[in-house]
């Protein structure tokens, strides 16, 4: 069986614990592979910030073959270290790690719902599941 539904989405959530997994599973074109190598430091950067889960999105998580960027979100939690934050870092996700990425609570512009619900109910109510990964696991124990 498919782990996407008619609209190209994924059923259900799924969990990528490695790069290795990541690039196996995501990195099925050579765009897909580029996109994965300019993001995977930017996951890494918010990893050094202490955020410890992030969820991939949009055409990203689907069977399209050249998504333009990587869509997602990231959950805030008490751990994060705010000394490192910049006031423009959803641009920097963007701008160096091609990352089009926001708070999971932080309300959209489209009808003030959280990102993270945004995306969860897909553009033409497909409810699509989302790439989860856990960055502990990811990148395993800090420096």
């Amino acid at each position: 069986m498919s782990k996407f539904n008619t609209f190209g989405t994924l059923f259900a959530d799924e969990e990528c614990s490695t790069k290795e997994e990541l690039l196996e599973e995501w990195g099925t074109s050579s765009h897909r592979r580029k996109l994965i190598n300019d993001f995977l430091p930017g996951l890494e950067f918010l990893f050094e910030l202490n955020v410890e889960t992030v969820y991939l999105a949009g055409s990203f998580a689907s069977i399209k073959e050249k998504p333009s960027d990587v869509d997602g979100v990231f959950l805030w939690s008490e751990n994060v270290d705010e000394s490192k934050l910049s006031e423009d870092l959803l641009e920097i996700l963007e701008d160096k790690y091609r990352m089009d990425f926001y708070l999971a609570d932080m309300p959209t512009e489209f009808d003030g719902k959280s990102h993270i619900d945004f995306f969860r109910e897909g553009r033409n109510g497909e409810k699509p599941g989302l790439i989860k990964i856990n960055l502990k696991k990811f990148f395993g124990s800090k420096k």
